[in-house]
């Protein structure tokens, strides 16, 4: 087999991981170099991480967020059905996640939220699950999903989840599904 399907397989495997890794073949090319950065890229921030624990077992949909590891699971019945890296709250500045379990309240497209600490902030999918708190897509992050620089650097106490995965997220989870929170 050609060094650079190998490559391109142990890239493409360690994607599907979540794991990032960086191959390269001797000589190459700018393109080829270009190439092995994008994919490792693409791997670093892949939506699903390496590893989920398992997801509560209770009857009907769940999304499950843990604080400690900003992940979050989507399950169905106890079964895994998607994981995602997620931003909660900058607890260092006293804007913490509240914990605790809630259903989705509402749903709405297209909107712009209102913190109590002031700013506005357009989002494309909102769903409330504690009053003021709730998921959405956040497109003004600027550091990765799941990074420890929620302390300082998150939000005013929602869940960010990227938007790819927020919008499928919006279809897949009607008013009433359970969101559960914990560290």
């Amino acid at each position: 087999m050609r060094a650079w399907l190998v490559a391109l397989l142990a890239v493409a495997l360690a994607a599907a991981a979540g794991a990032t890794l960086s191959v390269m073949t001797s000589p190459a090319s700018g393109a080829q170099r270009q190439a092995a950065t994008e994919r490792q890229v693409a791997a670093s921030t892949a939506s699903t991480p390496k590893k989920s624990r398992a997801c509560p077992k209770l009857s009907g949909k769940t999304i499950d967020i843990d604080i400690s590891r900003q992940l979050a699971r989507m399950c169905a019945s106890g079964r895994l059905v998607r994981t995602t890296r997620v931003t909660t709250g900058a607890s260092a500045h006293g804007y913490a996640t509240p914990r605790g379990t809630w259903r989705i309240s509402a749903k709405q497209r297209d909107t712009t939220l209102h913190p109590a600490a002031g700013g506005a902030y357009p989002v494309k999918y909102w769903m409330p699950y504690d009053g003021a708190y709730g998921l959405h897509d956040s497109s003004w992050q600027t550091f990765a999903y799941g990074s420890q620089k929620y302390r300082t650097r998150g939000s005013h106490g929602c869940t960010h989840v990227p938007a790819k995965t927020m919008a499928w997220l919006y279809r897949w989870a009607p008013v009433g599904t359970r969101v559960r929170i914990h560290r």
